[in-house]
Protein backbone atom coordinates (compact mmCIF):
# COMPACT_ATOMS: atom_id res chain seq x y z
CA UNK A 1 0.00 0.00 0.00
CA UNK A 2 0.94 3.64 -0.35
CA UNK A 3 1.93 5.69 2.68
CA UNK A 4 3.65 8.82 3.93
CA UNK A 5 6.96 8.17 5.70
CA UNK A 6 7.75 10.91 8.22
CA UNK A 7 11.10 11.35 9.99
CA UNK A 8 9.96 12.61 13.41
CA UNK A 9 11.98 15.83 13.22
CA UNK A 10 10.64 18.16 10.53
CA UNK A 11 8.39 16.34 8.05
CA UNK A 12 4.60 16.74 8.11
CA UNK A 13 1.63 17.55 5.89
CA UNK A 14 -0.50 20.65 6.44
CA UNK A 15 -4.01 20.46 5.04
CA UNK A 16 -4.63 24.08 5.97
CA UNK A 17 -7.66 25.85 7.33
CA UNK A 18 -10.78 24.16 6.05
CA UNK A 19 -14.07 23.64 7.81
CA UNK A 20 -14.41 20.32 5.99
CA UNK A 21 -12.25 18.52 8.61
CA UNK A 22 -13.78 20.26 11.60
CA UNK A 23 -15.57 18.08 14.18
CA UNK A 24 -18.78 19.87 13.26
CA UNK A 25 -18.53 18.04 9.91
CA UNK A 26 -16.48 14.91 10.66
CA UNK A 27 -17.56 12.22 13.14
CA UNK A 28 -15.17 9.39 12.15
CA UNK A 29 -11.43 9.40 11.49
CA UNK A 30 -9.68 6.38 9.97
CA UNK A 31 -6.02 5.67 9.21
CA UNK A 32 -3.24 3.11 9.25
CA UNK A 33 0.05 3.88 11.00
CA UNK A 34 3.38 2.27 11.82
CA UNK A 35 5.37 3.94 14.61
CA UNK A 36 9.16 3.84 14.54
CA UNK A 37 9.42 4.39 18.30
CA UNK A 38 7.46 4.26 21.58
CA UNK A 39 6.97 8.04 21.59
CA UNK A 40 6.50 8.48 17.87
CA UNK A 41 4.43 11.68 18.15
CA UNK A 42 1.20 13.09 16.73
CA UNK A 43 -0.49 11.38 13.78
CA UNK A 44 -3.41 13.75 13.13
CA UNK A 45 -4.24 17.07 14.82
CA UNK A 46 -6.47 20.08 14.36
CA UNK A 47 -5.59 23.36 16.10
CA UNK A 48 -4.81 27.03 15.56
CA UNK A 49 -2.17 28.10 13.07
CA UNK A 50 0.01 29.75 15.71
CA UNK A 51 2.78 28.02 17.61
CA UNK A 52 0.51 28.01 20.65
CA UNK A 53 -1.21 24.68 21.19
CA UNK A 54 -4.53 26.29 22.22
CA UNK A 55 -7.23 26.32 21.08
CA UNK A 56 -7.61 22.99 19.34
CA UNK A 57 -10.21 20.39 18.38
CA UNK A 58 -8.55 16.94 18.30
CA UNK A 59 -5.23 15.12 18.54
CA UNK A 60 -4.42 11.45 17.87
CA UNK A 61 -0.93 10.36 18.93
CA UNK A 62 1.53 7.70 20.02
CA UNK A 63 3.03 8.54 23.40
CA UNK A 64 5.09 6.37 25.76
CA UNK A 65 4.15 3.24 23.84
CA UNK A 66 0.39 3.89 23.77
CA UNK A 67 -2.18 5.35 21.39
CA UNK A 68 -4.19 8.33 22.65
CA UNK A 69 -7.28 10.00 21.14
CA UNK A 70 -8.18 13.41 22.55
CA UNK A 71 -10.87 15.99 21.79
CA UNK A 72 -10.71 19.52 23.20
CA UNK A 73 -13.14 22.29 24.08
CA UNK A 74 -11.09 25.18 22.79
CA UNK A 75 -8.75 26.23 25.59
CA UNK A 76 -10.68 24.93 28.58
CA UNK A 77 -10.52 21.16 28.61
CA UNK A 78 -9.47 17.83 27.18
CA UNK A 79 -11.78 14.85 26.72
CA UNK A 80 -10.45 11.40 26.06
CA UNK A 81 -11.97 8.91 23.69
CA UNK A 82 -9.04 6.74 24.72
CA UNK A 83 -6.06 7.71 26.86
CA UNK A 84 -3.71 4.74 26.58
CA UNK A 85 -6.38 3.20 24.32
CA UNK A 86 -3.97 0.43 23.33
CA UNK A 87 -0.30 -0.48 23.45
CA UNK A 88 1.54 0.28 20.22
CA UNK A 89 3.99 -2.24 18.80
CA UNK A 90 6.72 -0.37 16.96
CA UNK A 91 7.35 -1.22 13.31
CA UNK A 92 3.95 -2.91 13.04
CA UNK A 93 1.07 -1.56 10.94
CA UNK A 94 -2.09 -0.77 12.94
CA UNK A 95 -5.53 0.23 11.66
CA UNK A 96 -7.29 2.88 13.78
CA UNK A 97 -10.76 4.38 13.68
CA UNK A 98 -11.79 7.12 16.13
CA UNK A 99 -15.47 8.06 16.24
CA UNK A 100 -17.58 10.63 18.06
CA UNK A 101 -21.36 10.75 18.23
CA UNK A 102 -21.45 14.56 18.41
CA UNK A 103 -19.62 17.65 19.63
CA UNK A 104 -21.52 18.44 22.83
CA UNK A 105 -21.16 17.28 26.42
CA UNK A 106 -22.45 13.74 26.94
CA UNK A 107 -21.54 12.50 23.47
CA UNK A 108 -19.42 9.36 23.16
CA UNK A 109 -16.02 8.83 21.56
CA UNK A 110 -14.66 5.39 20.63
CA UNK A 111 -11.33 3.98 19.48
CA UNK A 112 -11.05 0.87 17.31
CA UNK A 113 -7.82 -1.04 16.71
CA UNK A 114 -7.65 -3.50 13.82
CA UNK A 115 -11.45 -3.61 13.57
CA UNK A 116 -12.17 -4.08 17.29
CA UNK A 117 -13.38 -1.46 19.80
CA UNK A 118 -10.67 -1.03 22.45
CA UNK A 119 -11.66 2.17 24.29
CA UNK A 120 -14.47 4.67 24.74
CA UNK A 121 -15.18 7.82 26.69
CA UNK A 122 -17.90 10.40 27.29
CA UNK A 123 -17.31 14.07 26.52
CA UNK A 124 -17.62 16.20 29.62
CA UNK A 125 -17.82 19.42 27.60
CA UNK A 126 -18.32 20.73 24.09
CA UNK A 127 -15.60 20.08 21.47
CA UNK A 128 -14.01 23.19 19.99
CA UNK A 129 -15.09 23.78 16.39
CA UNK A 130 -13.59 26.44 14.18
CA UNK A 131 -13.27 26.58 10.39
CA UNK A 132 -9.98 28.50 10.74
CA UNK A 133 -8.22 25.66 12.60
CA UNK A 134 -5.43 23.93 10.67
CA UNK A 135 -5.29 20.15 10.23
CA UNK A 136 -1.84 18.53 10.30
CA UNK A 137 -0.77 15.01 9.47
CA UNK A 138 2.35 14.10 11.42
CA UNK A 139 2.70 17.20 13.60
CA UNK A 140 1.19 19.13 16.48
CA UNK A 141 1.86 22.73 17.53
CA UNK A 142 3.08 23.32 21.08
CA UNK A 143 3.88 26.61 22.78
CA UNK A 144 7.50 25.42 22.99
CA UNK A 145 7.72 24.01 19.45
CA UNK A 146 6.32 21.03 17.58
CA UNK A 147 5.79 17.31 18.08
CA UNK A 148 6.43 15.41 14.84
CA UNK A 149 5.44 11.83 14.05
CA UNK A 150 8.20 9.29 13.43
CA UNK A 151 6.89 6.50 11.22
CA UNK A 152 4.46 5.80 8.41
CA UNK A 153 0.83 6.93 7.94
CA UNK A 154 -1.55 5.64 5.29
CA UNK A 155 -5.18 5.59 4.16
CA UNK A 156 -6.26 8.70 6.08
CA UNK A 157 -10.01 9.10 5.78
CA UNK A 158 -12.62 11.34 7.39
CA UNK A 159 -16.35 10.56 7.40
CA UNK A 160 -19.31 12.82 8.03
CA UNK A 161 -21.16 10.17 10.04
CA UNK A 162 -20.26 8.07 13.06
CA UNK A 163 -19.08 4.70 11.74
CA UNK A 164 -20.70 1.61 13.23
CA UNK A 165 -18.63 -1.29 14.55
CA UNK A 166 -19.65 -3.29 11.46
CA UNK A 167 -18.45 -0.52 9.12
CA UNK A 168 -15.13 -0.29 10.98
CA UNK A 169 -14.61 -4.06 10.69
CA UNK A 170 -15.52 -4.02 6.98
CA UNK A 171 -12.97 -1.28 6.25
CA UNK A 172 -10.29 -3.05 8.26
CA UNK A 173 -10.91 -6.35 6.45
CA UNK A 174 -10.87 -4.57 3.06
CA UNK A 175 -7.47 -2.91 3.61
CA UNK A 176 -5.51 -5.17 5.98
CA UNK A 177 -3.78 -7.13 3.19
CA UNK A 178 -2.14 -3.86 2.05
CA UNK A 179 -0.45 -3.14 5.39
CA UNK A 180 -0.18 -6.27 7.49
CA UNK A 181 2.43 -7.76 5.21
CA UNK A 182 5.94 -8.38 6.61
CA UNK A 183 7.57 -7.30 3.32
CA UNK A 184 6.38 -3.67 3.61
Amino acid sequence: GNYFELNGSNEYISIGATGTLDTGNVKSFEFWFQADGASAGHILTRSTSSSSFNPRAYAFRVNTGNFDAFFYSGTSGKFSAGTNAFAVTTNEWTHVVVTITGTTSGCTGKVYKNGIEVASGTLSGDIGTNASFITHIGRRNYSSGYDYFDGKIAQIRAYKGTMSAAQVKTNYDATKALYQNPTL
